[in-house]
């Protein structure tokens, strides 16, 4: 799967066929479950470098909302393969922060200290976790929009 694919996902719940389908498309046979203790509940496909988060939908129910996609590059000390689908906006696990810049744009918010940048779009928002002092992205993160202030 291409990164873009995975988009259309967040926001639906565990119990949706959609979201049912892309967990036996990536291989995953155990439905998310949050331990006691957790907030959000992981679906781990180390072979592909892919990471589903899922959270609480509400504080009693029992759904859960995939609220990111996380792709992983070359940085989880081996035990990680690294992602190999297609990034957003050509990007390659490979780019520096410079590099990630040039092609996706001037990020709608960077933090200089964490080593990240963020852009927000309507359907997501994306954020490029760098490794090596900004030289390779360590993780691209697609998680679902923020949602406007409450007035």
């Amino acid at each position: 799967m291409n990164a873009e694919d995975f988009i259309p996902y967040l926001g639906k719940t565990d119990d949706h066929p959609d979201v049912r389908q892309l967990l036996i498309t990536l291989g995953i046979q155990k439905a998310p479950k949050i331990k006691r203790g957790d907030t959000t509940a992981r679906c781990e496909v180390p072979s592909q470098g892919i990471s589903l988060v899922f959270r609480q939908l509400e504080d009693k129910s029992s759904l859960l909302t995939l609220k990111a996609v996380q792709l992983y590059g070359n940085t989880q000390g081996g035990t990680v393969t690294p992602y190999i689908g297609t990034l957003p906006f050509g990007l390659q696990l490979s780019d520096s922060r410079k590099e990630a810049r040039k092609k996706a744009g001037k990020p709608t918010f960077a933090n200089e200290d964490m080593d990240n940048d963020s852009w927000y779009f309507d359907t997501h928002r994306m954020v490029l976790e760098y490794g090596g002092d900004a030289s390779t992205i360590a993780v691209v993160q697609l998680t679902m929009p923020l949602k406007p202030a409450a007035k």
